[in-house]
């Protein structure tokens, strides 16, 4: 099974905050910019913004930049975040896409009970 474009691009930017080549307070391209540079829809990059978020590896919001906010943990909920998305990454190598899915949804469900 291919790896969607959307995680083959967030990759290389996920490399980039993990190494610190992009820091705290860097901007990311534009969706629009992001793909031009990588040969890929805007709704593919588009993606590749909302699953950093999801990683909490940037903060963005419609409209606007999308900010780095680095891998570092700051807590309890954000280690419980990272072993959640730790789970996520392991299990969606041997689920088909609608476990995945699911799984997913399952994940965000426990990031918004750990934002309230």
């Amino acid at each position: 099974m291919d790896e969607p474009q959307y995680r083959r691009i967030g990759r290389l930017y996920q490399e980039q905050i993990t190494e610190g080549t992009l820091k705290p307070g860097d901007t990311l391209p534009s969706a629009r910019e992001m793909s031009r540079l990588h040969g890929a829809s805007v709704n593919t990059t588009a993606k590749v913004a909302a699953e950093l978020q999801r990683l909490g590896l940037v903060r963005t919001r419609p409209g606007l930049q999308t900010i780095v906010i680095g891998p570092e943990k700051r807590g309890k909920k954000d280690s419980v975040r990272a072993a959640a998305r730790n789970v996520l990454k392991v299990y969606q190598t041997f689920l088909d896409d609608d476990d995945l899915d699911k799984l997913r949804d399952a994940m965000t469900g426990l990031q918004e009970a750990l934002d309230e």
